[in-house]
């Protein structure tokens, strides 16, 4: 992979913390639990099993899993881990580190060699815990921990004509000719049909690098997990109506009935001093969670502060127009 948007002891003990599993929209799975392999005054070493189905890799281009993780104590909220070193993966499977402000938030492990099927490895990574944490918080399971996963596909690196020359304000030249991408350098753009100029400037993403997208939609069980890890004020700022939402009643669209398919529902209703805790109910009984309670069905009624909460708590960014 020459191009990418991500720039790049032995066993004494094990303990097991908790996790949060990820959605299964092709059988990915994060397996039962985050293990904490090894801990020093400073470093705790991480170990997650993965495994997802129909993986791939040609010569052009390969899907993968962006991982990242979370963490918490009793008395905090969720935090983003951040890690500097870039992790190992067993088999044969390449990890590349995604970068933010200097510091690694999530990996992309993909195949290392062409090859298609089901995919199965461990990801090993090294976490330079924070000073509020010690190695006695670690042993006593006062840190827990939540690994996520989002499949994605590699988009290859290459020139390409952006705009038609056409269609009404269409990306164009300042002579109204398609926009010939042929590197990661500025460019100049006008929409056809008007006066506008625009001029792209590194490193804003102009699609020429390659880059990942997600190979599906949010899925609902995605959402949840994310709206679970927010503090109850950040919550209210995405879904003010779970204020007043009981047991059993769904966020989105008809209170108590699914909604144009869509069955999350709210497991523990929000307090004063709470937030809600959501699950997937999309058959409307008194059990919440089951394979067939829409999981893996793409969140719909989502808004783009939706879209945009979920893609920064993912450690991620929404591909812009000139990408797409």
């Amino acid at each position: 992979m020459r191009r990418s948007m991500f720039h790049k002891l032995s066993l004494s003990f094990l303990w097991v913390l908790l996790v949060i599993s990820v959605a299964h929209s092709n059988n990915l799975n994060l397996g039962s639990s985050v293990k904490i392999v090894n801990v020093t005054s400073s470093v705790a070493t991480l170990e997650v099993s993965l495994t997802w189905e129909n993986s791939w890799r040609d010569s052009y281009n390969n899907d993968g899993v962006w991982v990242f993780f979370k963490y918490r104590t009793a008395d905090s909220p969720w935090r983003s881990v951040l890690f500097p070193d870039k992790g190992k993966v067993t088999g044969s499977f390449t990890v590349t580190p995604g970068h933010s402000g200097g510091e690694t938030v999530g990996f992309i492990l993909y195949r290392s060699a062409m090859g298609s099927g089901d995919a199965s490895l461990t990801f090993t990574v090294d976490w330079t815990y924070p000073s509020d944490l010690n190695r006695t918080m670690f042993e006593s399971n006062e840190v827990f921990l939540m690994a996520q996963g989002v499949e994605m596909v590699y988009i290859p690196y290459g020139s390409f004509p952006l705009g038609d020359g056409t269609s009404n304000k269409s990306f164009c030249t300042s002579d109204a000719n398609p926009v010939e991408i042929t590197s990661d350098a500025a460019v100049n753009l006008s929409a056809l049909g008007t006066s506008d100029l625009y001029k792209l400037v590194p490193p804003y993403p102009t699609g020429y690098d390659g880059f990942y997208i997600m190979k599906y939609e949010v899925s609902q069980e995605q959402y949840v997990a994310f709206i679970n890890a927010l503090s109850r004020n950040e919550q209210l700022q995405l879904l003010p109506q779970l204020s007043g939402l009981s047991r059993g009643q769904y966020i989105f669209g008809k209170a108590d009935v699914p909604d144009y398919r869509n069955g999350i529902v709210v497991s523990v209703p929000m307090t004063e001093g709470r937030a809600a805790v959501l699950d997937n109910n999309l058959h409307n009984d008194n059990t919440y969670g089951g394979q067939d309670d829409g999981r893996t069905l793409a969140c719909n009624y989502m808004s783009i502060n939706d879209l945009l909460g979920y893609m920064s708590w993912c450690g991620l960014r929404p591909m812009t127009e000139v990408e797409y």
